[in-house]
């Protein structure tokens, strides 16, 4: 999840660097900021405590909820009509739609296309509620600890530069594609031992 996580970190300053009119750019600018300080005044915690409470409320509660609308219904009805696969992709489709942030869809889509390949591939909603869990955990983290919410591991504070952008991509492409390997061909493989 961490390395997904930051593949589409490397996404958004891509998408945040595409050249727009001013005036657009001024309106989108606006929007964009009044969702994130939103979001922030909901989601900040002050105490060890209210940090507990906001864990409970933006990483539990959506983790199980969530999945198990989108993954379990969702998923599960559409699997019957169009297949596994297809029904994943559907519903991380209607998964990102949901959440109402066109700044945040393509990352939300592809989380939500994440989780149903999980439920597909391992044929249990606990796999995708664990990694919905710790996807929203780590943002609690990292606003409890103040870190930037744009933050790219391989990026020193500041802007990033092309070359790090790159070396973000390739570093963790790699590990999202080794561990998304390890799942399916490696535990596949211990389980027909089993």
């Amino acid at each position: 999840m961490f390395a997904l996580q930051q593949l589409m970190q490397g996404y958004m300053a891509l998408q945040d660097s595409i050249p727009l009119p001013p005036d657009l750019q001024k309106v989108l600018d606006t929007f964009k900021q009044m969702i994130d300080q939103t979001y922030r005044v909901l989601v900040t915690a002050k105490s060890p405590l209210e940090f507990l409470f906001v864990v409970v409320i933006v990483a539990l509660t959506p983790a199980v909820c969530e999945e198990l609308l989108f993954r379990g219904l969702v998923q599960g009805a559409l699997g019957e009509a169009v297949g596994g696969f297809r029904a994943a992709v559907l519903a991380g489709l209607i998964f990102g739609i949901y959440h109402l942030n066109p700044f945040s869809l393509v990352p939300l889509v592809a989380l939500g296309v994440y989780f149903g390949y999980l439920v597909y591939r391992s044929g249990s909603i606990t796999v995708s509620i664990s990694a919905h869990f710790f996807n929203n955990f780590v943002a609690c983290v990292a606003l409890y600890l103040n870190v930037d919410d744009d933050f790219i591991a391989l990026a020193p504070s500041g802007p990033w530069t092309w070359p790090i952008l790159l070396g973000n991509f390739a570093l963790f492409g790699l590990v999202f594609v080794g561990a998304t390997y390890y799942f399916i061909v490696i535990t596949r493989r211990q389980d027909r031992q089993i």
